[in-house]
């Protein structure tokens, strides 16, 4: 993880300093890093959670009470009866052990500090990629109600129209496209050593990044790409290789007047394709089975059963 320190800096401000009951949403396009940065914050403000940072994936789904349920696993939590058979009551047993270990975490740090300023009880909650609405409008979200222990993160594709924008219990967060000098680290991060070789390589990436128009996944992927190669790859070479896609240029202009989404399709499919042109047919079997399924829930031991059919 590289760069977006603005961005970071404003979700713990709005999410860790903001008012309570406020919930704070990073929104934007698919493949800027929304959840990266969810989870990068999750890491680099842990101090600030003795009770924990807690993701629960939340595509298609728009019971809350349904969701927090399925942290008892995690907690290490066994269900009644009762409660197998109620989402509400399954979510509230959720939340007293959630705010028990934010308690606990909270006078564990305090026992050993040596300054008056004390850490108050607090528990991160992201709820990831968010697609229905109500699943964090009233009356779902009120079983949150009065939880001043309890921090709420949510990521999500959709904007102030689809969300229901309400500036009084909500704090929207737009992730935009890597800055320049942002997404050149990004691919320096996986350079030999993490730096460039020479500044010609540098200034490839550069031009690159521009062509990408500086959007997170394409950019990521090509850093992936070059290192994968063992650096035989450069970034030169990658920049030609870009450039002779059909005319890369040519075809960023065209997608630029299009809607950004496919525009992000374009891009994707360019940085992949030196990537999709290296794989066998055994490879090219497995990616397909695993498109089909969610990319956070793809079980590897199902494809290599799947693959051995045709291939033993």
């Amino acid at each position: 993880f590289v760069g977006r320190e603005n961005e970071m800096k404003k979700l713990h401000e709005e999410t860790g300093l903001g008012k309570f009951g406020v919930i704070a949403a990073v929104h934007g396009m698919g493949g800027l890093g929304k959840t990266s940065i969810a989870i990068q914050y999750a890491y680099a403000y842990s101090h600030f959670y003795p009770g924990g940072r807690w993701q629960i994936g939340c595509e298609g789904k728009s019971s809350l009470a349904g969701v927090l349920r399925e942290l008892d696993t995690a907690l290490d939590i066994y269900l009644t009866d009762e409660e197998k058979k109620d989402d509400k009551l399954a979510a509230e047993r959720i939340l007293r052990e959630l705010e028990k270990r934010a308690v606990q975490g909270a006078n564990a740090i305090n026992r050993k500090k040596t300054t008056k300023k004390k850490i108050s009880p607090a528990t991160l909650l992201i709820l990831d990629n968010v697609d229905k609405a109500q699943l964090i409008q009233s009356p779902e979200i009120d079983i949150l109600t009065g939880k001043k222990w309890l921090k709420l993160l949510v990521t999500t594709r959709m904007g102030e129209e689809d969300l229901g924008y309400d500036k009084e219990r909500q704090s929207l967060i737009t992730i935009d496209e890597l800055p320049q000098e942002d997404a050149l680290k990004l691919i320096e991060s996986y350079q030999k050593g993490r730096i460039f070789p020479h500044e010609k390589e540098r200034e490839a990436a550069k031009e690159i990044v521009k062509l990408l128009d500086g959007f997170t996944l394409a950019v990521e992927m090509t850093a992936i790409y070059l290192r994968d190669t063992n650096y035989r790859v450069s970034c030169q070479d990658f920049l030609k290789l870009l450039k002779s896609k059909g005319g890369l240029v040519g075809a960023e202009l065209a997608a630029k007047q299009s809607k950004t989404s496919i525009r992000h399709e374009k891009l994707i499919s360019l940085t992949l394709a030196p990537t999709l042109e290296k794989l066998s047919e055994e490879e090219k079997l497995v990616l397909s089975y695993a498109s089909q399924l969610p990319p956070d829930n793809i079980p590897i031991p199902w494809l290599k059963d799947l693959v051995k059919e045709k291939f033993p």
